[in-house]
């Protein structure tokens, strides 16, 4: 008589991830035994509970199959390996980011990021269907033979194109446009951190003799977002571009972060300023309004959940599990076009207060000495005439108020998109797009170094600048 249990496969999987899930800390609230949150202490209790029942039932199947009255099926062999192989890799994915054993939490089963634990994942979710598939071809009555045989196809092509999926992230990952495991993975190939959290080498405070230096603060576009080598970012070419002209020797110090605004580029800026540098340029972008009025796009697939109901939305949990779901809901967001409406900057009341805090931006790198210059970065300006019209309307207006602008925008007439961007997904300006605007952004600078004043034009009209910027509102 066959007789599903519990087998050792399975007990040996769920001690492996229980392992995971007890070396955990929280990071913040820990009310349980010091090192846990009562929401990730609620989960380790079911997972404990499982486990439990994990280990009686491998003591009753041991027990059975000693007196010869069981034998494990196919489905349930199957069972124990995706159970075992799974454990296994949650149990790698929390040794290489410890963090990561929580995420349970976020019902994230198998939705890691690191590339062996991943592929094993995948494994693990193959296994799982060929046990599904014993234990229902004993099952699904003779009448329901052709739909289910039509059903079980569609799921072995979604379980091939999901191994698909992750072993393209794996070996070749890729930014596209929207937060992704395959961004992730490329950060994690191509993306180093200095001591401050920026990508960057490590800078001494102390500048070497003979040295000028520039002090780059953006988001996204100035840290590189797709961009594999940090020698082709637009801080980078910048300062080859002024090493050339100048015949002197110029060091970049990038402070830059993505998914960033105004306001936090000028906290970032008292980072940049304590490295003294000559110049400081805020590479700017049309997004950076988003604290005054929400510009990109927040969604509730990966944002944090506000309510436990979120949480459990299907998309979302479907999002956080599999690598195929996630390139097909990016292709779907590119139906419409992927470009930041110009709506805020219609707003005239709110572009005066966003120009007066790009103007305490200005004032505290002039208050330390430095030369600075705001260079508007939109490769996209060709794209539609309601772009262009944005990014002609700003300009118009710091200028008038007397920002120092260096427009680059003319870099990138008559070349399509298609030449600038990092990929078909993902619209951040690659390696040549910086280059241009790198290029373009050069004679303005230089123009500023040979004035004899050698320091910032005045800027009357510009809105005051004494008073630190506005929080949202």
């Amino acid at each position: 008589m066959i007789r599903p249990a519990i087998s050792l496969g399975r007990t040996l999987g769920l001690t492996l991830a229980l392992v995971a899930l007890l070396s955990y800390r929280s990071e913040l609230h820990r009310p349980v035994l010091g090192r846990w949150s009562y929401p990730y202490a609620a989960v380790l209790l079911c997972a404990l509970a499982g486990y439990g029942i994990a280990v009686v039932g491998l003591g009753r199947t041991l027990r059975r199959r000693t007196e010869g009255a069981a034998r494990l099926d196919p489905a349930t062999a199957w069972l124990d390996v995706a159970v075992l192989v799974w454990g296994t890799a949650y149990l790698i994915a929390a040794l290489d980011t410890p963090s990561s054993a929580a995420r349970l939490l976020d019902l994230n089963v198998v939705g890691s990021v690191d590339p062996p634990a991943a592929l094993l994942e995948w494994v693990a979710l193959g296994a799982a269907f060929a046990a599904l598939g014993f234990w229902a071809s004993r099952r699904v009555p003779r009448h329901w033979i052709n739909p289910a045989v039509s059903l079980a196809a569609v799921a072995a092509l979604a379980v091939i194109g999901e191994g698909a999926a992750r072993l393209r992230a794996v070996i070749a990952p890729s930014t596209q446009g929207f937060w992704t495991y395959s961004g992730q993975l490329w950060t994690r190939r191509f993306v180093r951190l200095n001591h401050l959290g920026f990508r960057d080498r490590e800078h001494d405070l102390v500048r070497p003799a003979g040295t000028r230096r520039l002090a780059l603060i953006g988001d996204s576009f100035a840290f590189g977002v797709g961009v594999d080598r940090v020698e082709d970012r637009f801080g980078e070419q910048l300062g080859a571009v002024l090493g050339r002209a100048t015949g002197e020797r110029w060091e970049v110090i990038n402070a830059s972060a993505p998914d960033s605004h105004t306001l936090d580029e000028i906290a970032r800026l008292d980072t940049a300023l304590a490295f003294r540098p000559d110049v400081v340029v805020l590479l700017y972008v049309f997004n950076d309004i988003d604290y005054l009025r929400p510009v990109v796009e927040r969604s509730n697939l990966t944002a944090a959940p506000r309510t436990p109901l979120e949480r459990l939305h299907p998309l979302r949990v479907l999002f956080r599990n599999s690598y195929l779901f996630q390139e097909l809901n990016v292709r779907f967001r590119l139906v419409g076009g992927a470009y930041w409406s110009p709506a805020p900057y219609e707003d005239s009341a709110l572009v005066r207060r966003h120009l007066s805090d790009l103007a305490h931006f200005v004032a505290k790198a002039e208050s330390a000495g430095a030369l600075v210059g705001i260079v508007p970065f939109d490769h996209t300006v060709n794209v539609r005439p309601d772009l262009r019209r944005r990014y002609d309307a700003f300009v118009g207006r710091a200028t008038a108020v007397g920002l120092p602008i260096w427009r680059v925008d003319r870099a990138f007439d008559s070349l399509p998109l298609s030449v600038l961007t990092v990929n078909r997904l993902d619209a951040h300006p690659n390696p040549l797009a910086n280059r241009l605007a790198a290029e373009a952004a050069a004679p303005a600078l230089l123009e500023a170094l040979r004035d004899p004043r050698v320091g910032p034009a005045p800027r009357a009209a510009a809105p005051p600048t004494s008073a630190p910027p506005r929080s949202p509102t």
